[in-house]
């Protein structure tokens, strides 16, 4: 993980779009070229991040995933913006539209959501005496 100061933090994301955001700020964000850059905070104070950050993980899952010869993102760089008290993943994002794009392009055109009828069903399985 390289620790990188406020300023080039501010570099990397100038021109970007807030892709996800919370309360305690942004989460993920598109760069201009088509990169995403994904934003990890310290949830508590005593966390097993402070020895193994969201941000490292996050990379090294991406790398085993690849290993094994699942598509998934390409890590690209794992920071550490101390004046922020965040670390970050800067990623290659696959081809394509994300889940929640193709969820909302479903909901927007009227489609039923097939999944939710199967939740149904077994929401009404019971323990036959």
């Amino acid at each position: 993980m390289q620790s990188i100061d406020l300023t080039e933090y501010q570099d990397i994301c100038e021109g970007a779009t807030v892709l996800e955001a919370d309360s305690f700020g942004e989460k993920v964000l598109v760069l201009p070229d088509g990169n995403f850059l994904k934003l990890f905070r310290l949830k508590s104070f005593f966390s097993s991040a402070l020895f193994y950050p969201y941000a490292q993980r996050f990379a090294d899952n991406v790398r085993a995933l690849q290993q094994l010869g699942i598509p998934c993102p390409e890590a690209l760089r794992v920071v550490r913006v101390k004046e922020m008290k965040r670390d970050a993943v800067l990623y290659r994002p696959l081809a394509g539209n994300t889940l929640r794009s193709h969820y909302a392009d479903r909901k927007g055109s009227g489609i039923r959501d097939q999944g939710s009828g199967i939740r149904d069903q077994g929401s009404d399985v019971r323990e036959q005496e």
